[in-house]
């Protein structure tokens, strides 16, 4: 099996599920082939043949990994991983066919938004070790360093494990005073990752593939155990040991084992170093346990609440050489303990512009052109498809309207939706269903929602009143029968689940805006800015929309709509204009306000909110901002400078922000467009700050003062040389370089003269 080029990120084609590999096979797995193998990356012939069609992509850096592919079938499979099994005592032989046989059937799901008749090959996925979390040191500490920060794709999946150890070196460093204390801290922290990244970006699309390449040995090839674990199914209250957790959770809890032989798999999990444990989906956990500080360490065989199992594990108390993945978003992410956050973290970024150039080709074929064009001149559109969930959905609805010739908007993630589930109630599928089991639906989604539910049994649905033909209805539906596009909303039959989170999330915000009582909205309404909230309270924004509305009210009965619609509204709006006005909002719940204004896409509503903006605009990080947080953010400045009699903002200061993709760009296109000049704009500690936009911003701007963003001394050139050539009277600028060097250019201009 050749290991030359790139570490990639695999997976199955959208609509397929990797083909079971039996464990007895006798066939040799190098002339075997199947179309979900996978193997390290080279040039696959799935590759070629793309390219042959579409042309050879921009060249990639080796930073780079892949999300999807299908490739040759050399690989290694399942039964190589196994035979040893056959060595191991009886009852451990079964304990151990019980969890590789989870983590195979886990590797071969599928999550997919949309689904075609037709295998997807690679895109590239970007990992980035450079997260909006907070900085070791202070600003004061920082100014001399010098930061040659790559905010998009720095990270090789080949190497997240020893990110991990040598974050674990670098922390041990810093904190230990002699070699017995330093091994200690790099035993218990060097095996800890946390995998993060926005809704629908493909966190569990990645652990899935981390399990796959396990399993084929083309990552940690000396793994004897692995266990994967759905945080959204576990019990955090319940007590239990180690095994019984293990088994419950990522095996069968019908897998019997004497207590002899327990204690002696136990032991041997504590003493081997070649075992793997994957906490999928940590912010769908049913508990705020993890937001706690210390908890004593325990032993593998002491029975005590599974949430203190998860955060000794978490630490390294537990199991410390283990290998433990904890994937969670961003903000959720950094609600938990220090104590138990692992040192290490790796985000995904997202696909960058050719990966969506790429995929959109796919899914869309000879329409590619048409649909690209309707998202490239849609500055929203285009910033959300950097999320793989949200660019997929995009380019196939968007194919898909426009092969219908439909003129409907679809601006922002809510419209997308509602497209969806208008295709839904138009199937043939839901001829026979009422469009009250739509509010059923809703009404499901939001009592899971608020108990952290996320998978139910058909007890629950018909609590829920849901009709059997409705619930089969909304397992799937044609969007498109000639290109044969699929969608389902729900997946799974005797324990069902939505397909994906954020239609769970889509539903409860309707639910909560147009069925839900008003006591039922005035119970949550504290709640709608918390961090778990952050996609339903989106989605709330966005059935502000009067349009969104009006597509409700065309498929429901006056009578299934609960009063007060329109005191909802004035609720959501006042609550942004209290978060940008006070000076005690994180900067993180500050930007999602911005985001959560734009899906409203109401410009009077942005308009009103934007009247209170205060005077001097605040991000102060740490954060990264995203090419869709910048977009939001100039959307409510553009209504505060170009259609306010007077703007309240005079000042914008960005402290410690990291501009991540084309983001800086897209802010200096926002402030080249406004009406008028701004008093003042500071970049303090800002990552990926270009020049050549910076050089732009100084027509609009009376005075720009920027420090400690590696400007180079070249870039410095330019700057002075783009001074000069402005018109009298020019702004005041001050830059520091990134040796700390300061320039006052209007000083300096002066004396040159």
């Amino acid at each position: 099996m050749s290991t030359t080029g790139e570490s990639s990120i695999t997976q199955p084609g959208l609509n397929e599920v990797a083909p079971k590999r039996t464990e007895f096979s006798s066939h040799n797995p190098h002339s075997h082939s199947h179309s979900g193998s996978y193997s390290a990356e080279g040039s696959s012939p799935a590759e070629n043949d793309y390219q042959s069609v579409f042309g050879s992509p921009a060249a990639e850096t080796s930073s780079t990994t892949c999300l999807f592919e299908n490739e040759d079938s050399s690989g290694v499979y399942v039964s190589d991983v196994t035979d040893y099994v056959f060595n191991s005592p009886r009852e451990e032989n079964k304990f151990k066919d019980a969890i590789l046989k989870h983590v195979q059937e886990v590797a071969g799901e599928t999550q997919d938004p949309i689904e075609l008749d037709h295998p997807i090959n690679k895109v590239k996925l970007e990992l980035s070790s450079e997260l909006g979390m907070p900085f070791v040191s202070t600003f004061g500490q920082r100014k001399q360093e010098t930061r040659e920060r790559a905010p998009r794709g720095n990270v090789n999946l080949k190497d997240i494990f020893r990110l991990a150890e040598e974050n674990a070196e670098n922390e041990a460093k810093r904190r230990c005073l002699n070699k017995n204390a330093f091994d200690r801290y790099v035993w218990e922290h060097g095996n800890r990752l946390l995998i993060t990244g926005q809704a629908g970006i493909g966190k569990s699309t990645l652990t899935r593939i981390i399990a796959q390449k396990i399993l084929d040995k083309e990552m940690l090839p000396e793994t004897e155990y692995i266990f994967y674990i759905k945080c959204r199914d576990v019990e955090f209250n319940q007590k239990m040991d180690l095994f019984d957790f293990l088994v419950k959770y990522s095996a069968s809890d019908t897998v019997q084992c004497s207590a002899k032989e327990k204690i002696r798999i136990l032991t041997s999990i504590e003493k081997v170093s070649n075992v793997v444990i994957l906490l999928d989906g940590m912010d769908e956990a049913r508990t705020d346990e993890l937001t706690k500080s210390f908890v004593s360490k325990c032993l593998p065989n002491d029975v005590v609440p599974v949430s203190d199992l998860i955060r000794c594990l978490m630490s390294g108390k537990l199991l410390p050489r283990a290998k433990v993945v904890v994937t969670c978003r961003p903000r959720q992410a950094f609600l938990f303990s220090p104590e138990y956050r692992p040192g290490a973290a790796v985000q995904i970024v997202g696909l960058n512009t050719n990966s969506q150039k790429k995929l959109g080709q796919q899914i869309c074929g000879r329409t590619f052109s048409t649909t690209y064009n309707i998202i490239s001149r849609d500055s929203d559109l285009e910033s959300a498809c950097y999320v793989t969930v949200f660019c997929m959905i995009l380019y196939a609805v968007l194919h898909e309207a426009t092969m219908q010739h439909s003129h409907s908007p679809l601006n922002t993630v809510t419209r997308v939706l509602l497209y969806l589930l208008d295709k839904y109630l138009r199937s043939a599928h839901m001829r026979d269903v009422a469009i009250n089991e739509l509010k059923k639906v809703a009404r499901l989604a939001r009592c899971g929602f608020t108990k952290r539910q996320w998978v139910f049994d058909q007890g629950d649905i018909a609590n829920a009143g849901i009709s059997q033909p409705a619930f089969q209805a909304f397992m799937f539906t044609y969007l498109d029968k000639n290109t044969k596009l699929r969608y389902r909303i729900f997946e799974g039959e005797h324990r069902c689940s939505f397909t994906h989170r954020l239609w769970q999330e889509f539903f409860t915000a309707m639910d909560l805006m147009f069925f839900a009582t008003a006591q039922d909205f005035d119970v949550y309404q504290e709640d709608f800015l918390e961090d778990r909230w952050e996609i339903v309270t989106k989605f709330m924004y966005g059935f502000t929309n009067a349009e969104n509305v009006k597509f409700l009210q065309r498929q429901f009965s006056p009578s299934c709509f609960q009063p007060g619609w329109e005191k909802r509204k004035r609720l959501l709006q006042t609550s942004a204009e209290c978060c940008l006005h006070s000076s005690t909002q994180s900067c993180v719940l500050l930007v999602q306000v911005c985001n959560w204004i734009q899906e409203a896409d109401n410009f009077s509503f942005t308009q009103g909110i934007a009247r209170h903006i205060p005077e001097s605009f605040q991000i102060k990080g740490p954060v990264m901002l995203f090419n869709h947080d910048v977009q939001s953010i100039n959307r409510l400045l553009h209504a505060a400078f170009d259609f306010l009699e007077r703007s309240p903002v005079k000042n914008l200061d960005f402290e410690q922000v990291e501009f991540a993709g084309e983001s800086f760009r897209l802010f200096a296109n926002g402030i080249v467009g406004f009406q008028g000049a701004i008093q003042e704009i500071r970049l303090i500690e800002c990552g990926n700050v270009k020049s050549v936009h910076v050089a732009r911003i100084l027509q609009k701007v009376e005075r720009l003062h920027i420090a400690y963003c590696n400007i180079k001394s070249s870039e410095i050139t330019y700057l002075k040389n783009s001074y000069a050539k402005l018109p009298q009277p020019r702004p005041e600028f001050w830059v520091f370089d990134h040796n700390s060097t300061p320039s006052d250019f209007g000083y300096d201009l002066s004396n040159t003269a």
